[in-house]
């Protein structure tokens, strides 16, 4: 879920791993959200610490939102991560349940003076779409509107499309994307329809530095307690030498990881900071601007996360030097949803007003859980579709800002209305043979 790959680097088959991913996803959500989801049993819904390693009703609101790798390499991340609702009282959090899992509080220390900056480069992730673990998207991400949910619908947050995708993971964390979609990969992975395991796959383009992101903790003291910090996370297309040619990673500290130029402003400041971040017992605590992409790549085009109310929870090594576990939680607004899925469609050709296409769209509006703001409103429609995943991060060095890649054609640009694109949706031509070609 990083930014696009770079072409320098022969890959052998994962070109053809992508192409088969996009267009898995693509039949994904045209399957739905309500399609083969095992529903999981009210039990053991509290507490809980995020194990981070078994390695379109819109509304106002929503018009305004604007291959393989070694397993231990994705299992790596096997302790837990101490990220709990303990210090969630009413003076810093206003749900103040400590059986939900809760950004921390600030310390209530002096400010001190900074040392040097840290880098980190993200180093293996987990999306809850493991196929060897169908409940992993319990784990990942936090609360953010301070509930459990049951398979039932309560307590709801929002009127839900589908009471029982709204179901929360361990301690309320809300997770929609890994339960609804993640099962859904799985079950196309368990089927033969997706060749890979998509995180081990994912986990490997880390590993190799082909493309991923940095975080820059700045203003920092080099204690575990800084009750401000700054924060900047950046897209990279990976790791190059000296001269900006890619290479692959060695993990020594020394990569340097090239920064992508979306995530800098037309002035080159970054895009992505948040200047009153805080260290608290060990653990960074930030939260990002909206807008922050995470996306899925194909050859073709390239599936875009726009998160919201994005939240980030990294327990630092003593050192400092690594995050030992880390946490991210977001929203997608059900509006830029639509919009980013519809974009990501055309580029095999589905074009406005295919069928599939609006069975595709009626299926991510299914997945919504939470409203974009983070108030519960039960009389009004969830607006938002919930995001966690955990990570893991190694020191790492800045490398200089990649070329702009180029804009992909755009393959509805000539087409009419009416049934464009439907032809091939119903010959199975829009990229779905590809995908028992993926490995």
């Amino acid at each position: 879920m990083f930014r696009r790959a770079r072409q320098a680097i022969h890959r052998g088959s994962r070109q053809s791993w992508r192409l088969g991913l996009a267009a898995s996803i693509l039949l994904v959500l045209f399957l739905g959200s309500g399609a083969c989801t095992r529903l999981l049993s009210d039990e053991g819904l509290t507490g809980g610490t995020l194990d981070a390693g078994s390695d379109a009703g819109l509304d106002a609101e929503d018009a305004d939102a604007s291959q393989d790798v070694d397993a231990d390499i994705v299992n790596e991340a096997g302790e837990d991560v101490a990220v709990d609702g303990d210090g969630a009282t009413a003076s810093c959090d206003p749900c103040s349940s400590p059986d939900l899992v809760r950004m921390p509080c600030r310390p209530e220390v002096q400010d001190s003076p900074s040392g040097e900056p840290i880098v980190y480069a993200v180093r293996s992730m987990r999306l809850g779409m493991s196929k060897g673990d169908a409940d992993d998207w319990e784990n990942l991400g936090l609360d953010r509107d301070c509930m459990n949910t049951t398979a039932l619908g309560e307590p709801t947050p929002c009127i839900l499309p589908k009471p029982e995708n709204g179901k929360d993971g361990l301690g309320g964390r809300d997770n929609s994307m890994g339960r609804n979609y993640g099962q859904l990969v799985r079950f196309m992975m368990n089927t033969g329809i997706i060749k890979s395991d998509i995180e081990v796959a994912l986990n490997g383009d880390l590993e190799r530095g082909f493309d991923g992101w940095t975080i820059t903790l700045d203003d920092f003291n080099h204690t575990a307690d800084d009750p401000q910090v700054t924060v900047i996370v950046r897209l990279s297309e990976g790791t190059t030498n000296e001269t900006g040619e890619p290479e692959e990673a060695l993990w020594d500290g020394a990569d340097r990881w090239s920064v992508d130029p979306n995530s800098l402003s037309t002035t080159g400041d970054p895009l992505y900071l948040d200047d009153n971040a805080f260290v608290v017992d060990g653990k960074l605590v930030a939260s990002m601007p909206a807008g922050v992409p995470f996306e899925v790549q194909a050859d073709q085009g390239t599936l875009e996360f726009f998160l919201n109310e994005l939240a980030m929870v990294a327990e630092l090594s003593e050192d400092f030097m690594r995050v030992e576990q880390g946490a991210i939680s977001g929203v997608w607004p059900l509006a830029v949803a639509i919009d980013q899925v519809t974009e990501f469609a055309m580029r095999f050709g589905l074009c406005p007003p295919n069928a599939l296409l609006t069975t595709m769209l009626n299926s991510v509006g299914d997945g919504a859980d939470i409203r974009t703001n983070l108030v519960p409103a039960p009389a009004s429609a969830c607006n938002g579709i919930s995001f966690g995943m955990a990570f893991l991060a190694e020191s790492a060095q800045l490398g200089p800002v990649a070329p702009p890649k180029p804009e992909l054609p755009d393959l509805c640009a000539d087409a009419g209305a009416g049934d464009a694109g439907t032809e091939d949706a119903a010959d199975g031509d829009a990229g779905l043979d590809d995908a028992g070609d993926s490995d």
